[in-house]
């Protein structure tokens, strides 16, 4: 891998990281909301899509 394509790599990382936060804004403790935290399927369902992956393929 070139150095171009490990930097392509980290920026879809942290573009689908930052689309996590971003879903979560309001955070789990807040308390008028109470605590609703996504399932696990649900984050990698996020961070599949946030990298390119199509619904099919995660």
């Amino acid at each position: 891998m070139t150095i171009h394509e490990h930097d392509q790599i980290r920026q879809q990382v942290r573009a689908a990281y930052g689309a996590v936060a971003r879903a979560e804004s309001g955070g789990c403790c807040a308390p008028s909301t109470g605590c609703c935290a996504p399932s696990d399927q649900d984050v990698a369902e996020l961070l599949s899509r946030g990298i390119g992956y199509s619904a099919e393929e995660y």
